[in-house]
């Protein structure tokens, strides 16, 4: 026989976990220290989430200046390997960037 599926109402049961266990698994409980940093974090604004701001000049529009970074680890076991120049490895890692962007960013650190 199939079970019946509802959207109302789940299969299981919710099991009520001994207090110790809560505390000892840390099930859905966060320590004083991170529930203190996680309250006064700043709450996102457009700053956090749009991209660097234009400006105007002579005809020309020119970004403001801004960091982009790329982040990764070389492993033999992961391609696209260790046994390869920096550059090459940046170029099979993160193809959607233009190979002459990450030489350039490459030189200048």
């Amino acid at each position: 026989p199939k079970m019946q599926l509802s959207q109302k109402f789940t299969r299981f049961e919710n099991r009520s976990w001994p207090e110790d266990l809560v505390n000892r698994n840390k099930l859905g409980v966060i320590s004083p220290e991170l529930k203190a940093f996680l309250c006064n974090m700043p709450s996102l604004n457009t700053e956090h989430v749009s991209g660097p701001e234009y400006c105007y000049e002579d005809g020309f529009r020119k970004v403001e200046p801004y960091f982009a970074t790329y982040r990764s680890v070389a492993q033999s076991n992961v391609w696209p390997g260790v046994d390869k120049p920096l550059i090459n490895f940046l170029g099979d890692r993160f193809s959607s960037s233009p190979r002459g962007l990450l030489e350039l960013e490459v030189e200048c650190g």
